[in-house]
């Protein structure tokens, strides 16, 4: 939903400079439902004293909207009251939308990662502990990890219960 606002925004600048009200409100209008937006995601998730990934990517999602108003502003200066194409608007639109990708390529990045340090950090607690008077191969699969190390002293019961003698 934050993307679907955000990258609607980037649509407003498709309006006329000589539209200034139009534009602007547009404008803060997904400004503001993101902030509503932002508020209802906060009271379905526990109060905690840092930053997640997700507060990060809605804050560059709001530097995103401010950007688009301050580009607005700045468009309606240079048009002054013609209705002409303002450097601002030309320029104005690669660039926001350069910052767009970037920042939601780099939070694709940034969930990966975090995705994987947790798998990593449940696959350690697994070997750490057993679940439930389950050994630590039994806990392995437990968590559905599939390169299970071998453990030796398990290796060589199995040889001794397999071999012919």
């Amino acid at each position: 939903i934050d993307f679907a606002l955000v990258g609607s925004s980037l649509f407003v600048l498709l309006v006329p400079p000589a539209q200034f009200e139009d534009r602007m409100g547009l404008s803060l209008t997904l400004l503001l439902t993101a902030v509503a937006f932002k508020e209802l995601v906060n009271t379905y998730l526990p109060q905690i004293s840092y930053s997640t990934i997700l507060d990060k990517y809605v804050l560059a999602g709001f530097i995103m909207q401010v950007l688009v108003v301050v580009q607005n502003a700045v468009a309606k200066v240079e048009a002054g009251e013609h209705d002409i194409l303002a450097f601002s608007d030309t320029m104005g639109f690669p660039l926001l939308f350069a910052y767009l990708v970037g920042y939601h390529l780099y939070f694709l990045c940034e969930a990966w990662r975090a995705t994987r340090e947790d798998a990593e950090y449940w696959v350690r607690k697994a070997g750490e502990r057993s679940f439930e008077g389950q050994d630590r191969k039994e806990a392995y699969r437990w968590h559905r990890v599939h390169d299970v190390p071998p453990l030796e002293k398990e290796e060589e019961e199995e040889e001794e219960a397999y071999s012919p003698l």
